[in-house]
């Protein structure tokens, strides 16, 4: 059977997601998010097999975390003077770091192979490809980020999280829910 391309994810409820939509504007060229494709990656799985979600599954249903609140703030860039991806950022949480890191627990129990760079969480408002193929000219990067320093979401509960899979197309990455964890501390 064919792998499928998958991600473990928080999706921010709608207010969010809208504070979010309002950031997309006066970068020329960028390839923003839609509203349905705006999420916070816990981790990325890559290509797995349908057996290793199955027991990746099994594994994500024990996972062991409160509910707890998060907030958005700022933007900022990846990938230096070559940017290729503008993000909301997010205020450091304890209780995020401590879920993300029982999914990689999670998924190498699972004997999935997955990146080892650390995690560096963010919500992706838009892409677009190498500098000379669609990148932005650094002074309206800096200028964006500079308008938008003080951006701050409402904060919101953090209640659960997904499994999703993401499949390329010409018209960008569609993302399908494929099974949704609720948080709750476990007894015992």
């Amino acid at each position: 059977m064919t792998p499928m391309r998958c991600f473990l994810a928080i999706k921010p409820p709608e207010n969010v997601v809208d504070a979010l939509l309002d950031l997309q504007e006066g970068l020329p060229g960028a390839n923003w998010s839609p509203a349905e494709n705006i999420h916070l990656t816990l981790l990325f799985l890559g290509d797995q097999p349908r057996r290793a979600l199955e027991d990746l599954d099994a594994s994500l249903l024990q996972v062991d975390v409160a509910p707890f609140e998060l907030g958005l703030r700022a933007v900022g860039a990846f990938g230096g003077r070559d940017a290729r991806l503008v993000f909301a950022g997010v205020r450091e949480s304890p209780e995020l770091r401590r879920l993300q890191t029982k999914l990689d627990v999670a998924a190498r129990q699972a004997e999935m192979e997955i990146e080892t760079r650390k995690y560096a969480p963010h919500v992706t408002l838009a892409r677009w490809g190498r500098w000379g193929r669609g990148g932005v000219a650094s002074d309206q990067l800096a200028g964006y980020i500079e308008r938008h320093s003080l951006f701050a979401a409402p904060d919101f509960e953090v209640e659960s999280f997904g499994l999703y899979r993401s499949e390329l197309g010409r018209g960008g990455a569609h993302y399908e829910l494929l099974a949704d964890y609720p948080l709750r501390h476990r007894a015992g």
